[in-house]
């Protein structure tokens, strides 16, 4: 057995001993300051009181948060109190808002003897200090009292943007979700939730002017295969989604506001709009989309107009947007705007040409800038997707979130732009963990912890100065993570694919840059899994499993779709299927342009036939003319086959699997066939034959079936 070389050192690490790491804080993300004192240590117990300055509100709502956690974590009471002073003659924690701090939300933590401080200027940076003091008291498992060796931190962040993005437009969360992902955020020290309400699949955001929004735009027929699901009560397709009303998000808001996380609403426009273009047709630059798309993933040909009814329309939107979400940036997508929507459109081309716009990038660019001036007049500021630099004239306060790499980031600051670096793929929290088959769906490709922690958000300077005159250089505010999620349908999904990986995020945005170390992370992930465990926020550890590389006895020669190789890799999901009677849905890895999988080396001796599981997915997808590239070979029969070939996907079939009896029933089906005796190892080529794309068979696993006469697992 041969365990991967990452994993390898890993176990090394958590298995060294406490003082091999640093200052031995097991603290996420790391302290830019901790250092360990001589002097006794500090005894918490039951009944230690939190003191805390009469009258100071704010400092007492961080002492009841602390004395929160440390109830759920340890079962220890501890107890808020205004007083003047500690207590003489026994250990006590004390809160002070005092001094200079060095910023907003930075703090210094003192902990020997009987006292233990924590001292900020703001709430901020005393909640920071608490979240750290809570950490240090949690490093050890166990309940009630624990000791604190002395200790002084002095911490402050890298950077005043550090955040994750909620994608709830695709996937619905309830209200109590998202204040339970707000709480994971500030434990880590996260402050900025970017919230994505609205894109081609659904509108959430209730908007009183306009109930169809919500009415029609927040509910859709999901993507199914052969006839949808019905709902009882109507005998009418049954509908997926949801919304948030106005009460809702100000709770949310002030939730997320006295965990020292602002929320940063995105309404997407001039593109993925589909949801609002179907409650409001009128709107769209041409033909109205029809609503048997909203159920697809990918980019859409719809956009709005740029008339002046749609320019009244998003004004009150925004306005109402802007009455329930206090943050200074409003984010408004701007990304993946197909050209044609609007060159395809004679009114958008008239309205064009009386503007003088050459073209659909300067339509864009003219879009963003009356957007722009609507948020401008009530003192807020525009981010968008790094499209919106396309075209030129972007105002110098608007602030780009870069996704297509550094490039656009360095021409976003060179530009006098501020940016926020949420860049692809590194920092999409929605692709696959790690190769191991028992990862949630996702997007194919892997992007590891150590990936995410390998991400450098010190932008490289440009190679050369940006031409024309002088503009004074923007900067990085900061990162995010981003979970969209097209293939995150639960809560449970979500959290998964958020963390740890969200931890790493953390520690990029706030800690010096000179005191990132991956083994070092890497030995402070025991206890970050042990804290967020009693808080019942398990963190998923499957990045972290070992993946034993070994044949297995032919006994049980099986491999899963994740475990086979791609024959090519083009548009690889992890997609998941239709649930069982058990609410578990099955996971299948399939390149959605090339349904095609290659077992390399797969030892036959011995075998006589094989077994396949195979599923139909809803080719639910808008990828355009590409779709046109898809190539699919011919069947021999109405419902087509699952051929396989021997060493290459062009030999002759080696078997032929009909797939008429997985037709006759819906969900997965499993299909054998024989294979004629073979010596030695061969390449296995699975592939589809099909007359169209919708629906996509995809391959669940392949198992090689020993003959009568081969020998017993050794």
């Amino acid at each position: 057995m041969r365990a991967l070389p990452v994993l390898a050192a890993l176990a090394a690490v958590w298995l060294a001993p406490a003082a091999a790491r640093g200052d031995g804080v097991d603290v996420i993300p790391r302290p830019a300051l901790a250092q360990p004192l001589d002097g006794p240590p500090a005894l918490v117990g039951q009944l230690t009181p939190i003191i805390v300055a009469p009258g100071d509100a704010a400092s007492l709502a961080v002492a009841r948060r602390l004395a929160n956690l440390a109830m759920q974590s340890r079962g220890l009471r501890l107890v808020p109190r205004l007083a003047a002073r500690a207590p003489a003659g026994r250990t006590a924690i004390v809160l002070e808002r005092r001094g200079k701090s060095g910023g907003a939300e930075a703090y210094r933590l003192d902990i020997g003897g009987r006292r233990i401080a924590i001292s900020a200027t703001t709430r901020a940076g005393l909640l920071y200090g608490a979240v750290t003091l809570w950490q240090i008291m949690t490093a050890q498992a166990g309940h009630g009292g624990v000791a604190l060796s002395a200790l002084h931190v002095e911490d402050a962040p890298r950077f005043a943007w550090r955040g994750l993005l909620l994608d709830s437009a695709r996937h619905f969360q309830t209200p109590e979700e998202i204040e339970r992902l707000i709480d994971e955020m500030a434990l880590h020290k996260l402050n900025v939730l970017e919230w994505h309400l609205t894109d081609d699949q659904a509108w959430r955001l209730e908007v009183p002017r306009y109930p169809r929004l919500t009415a029609i735009g927040a509910w859709r027929i999901p993507a199914f295969v052969g006839a949808p699901t019905l709902d009882p009560a109507t005998g009418r397709p049954a509908l997926y989604g949801g919304f948030y009303t106005r009460a809702q998000v100000g709770r949310i808001v002030a939730y997320a506001a006295a965990r020292n996380v602002t929320i940063v609403p995105e309404i997407e426009m001039p593109g993925h709009a589909v949801a609002a273009l179907l409650a409001y047709p009128k709107l769209s630059a041409g033909t109205p989309p029809p609503r048997s798309i909203q159920s697809d993933w990918g980019v859409f040909p719809y956009a709005f107009g740029i008339d002046e009814p749609v320019f009244d329309f998003l004004g009150v939107a925004l306005n109402e947007v802007m009455d329930i979400f206090p943050s200074r940036f409003i984010a408004v997508g701007g990304d993946e705007v197909v050209a044609e929507a609007w060159t395809g459109a004679p009114k958008v081309q008239a309205r064009m040409k009386a503007l003088g716009l050459a073209d659909a990038g300067a339509a864009h660019a003219w879009f963003i800038g009356r957007i722009g001036a609507i948020l401008a007049a009530r003192g807020r500021r525009l981010i968008g997707w790094d499209e919106i630099l396309e075209g030129g004239g972007l105002p110098a306060g608007d602030a780009v979130a870069s996704w297509r790499g550094a490039a656009p980031a360095r021409t976003a600051v060179a530009s006098g732009h501020d940016v926020v670096l949420a860049v692809s793929p590194t920092l999409y929290l929605d692709h696959r963990q790690s190769d191991l088959p028992g990862e949630p769906a996702g997007r194919g490709d892997v992007v590891s912890l150590a990936d995410v922690y390998a991400f450098d958000p010190q932008l490289p300077p440009p190679t050369a100065p940006a031409p024309g005159p002088a503009v004074a250089p923007g900067k990085v505010l900061g990162l995010e993570g981003a979970l969209w999620t097209e293939h995150i349908s639960t809560f449970p999904h979500l959290q998964a694919m958020a963390f740890p990986r969200a931890a790493a995020v953390a520690e990029l945005g706030w800690s010096p840059a000179a005191g990132h170390d991956w083994a070092d992370f890497l030995a402070r992930l025991p206890a970050e899994f042990a804290r967020f465990e009693t808080l019942g926020m398990a963190e998923d550890e499957s990045a972290l499993k070992v993946k034993a590389d070994v044949e297995p006895a032919l006994a049980v020669r099986r491999r899963a779709s994740q475990e086979l190789r791609g024959c090519t890799d083009k548009v690889t999901l992890n997609l998941e299927g239709a649930a069982a009677a058990s609410g578990a849905r099955p996971v299948y890895l399939v390149d959605i342009m090339n349904p095609c999988w290659i077992w390399p080396g797969a030892d036959l001796s011995g075998v006589s036939a094989l077994s396949v599981g195979v599923d139909r997915l809803p080719f639910n997808f808008q990828i355009g003319a590409a779709r046109d590239r898809i190539d699919l070979r011919p069947p021999a029969t109405a419902d087509g086959e699952l051929e396989v070939h021997l060493d290459g996907c062009a030999s002759p079939t080696a078997a032929v699997l009909p797939l008429a009896p997985a037709v006759a029933r819906p969900g997965p089906a499993i299909l054998t066939a024989p294979l004629a005796p073979q010596s030695g190892r061969h390449d296995l080529c699975f592939v589809f034959t099909a007359a169209r794309i919708d629906p996509m068979w995809v391959l669940g696993f392949v198992q090689l079936e020993p003959s009568a006469t081969a020998p017993g697992p050794a």
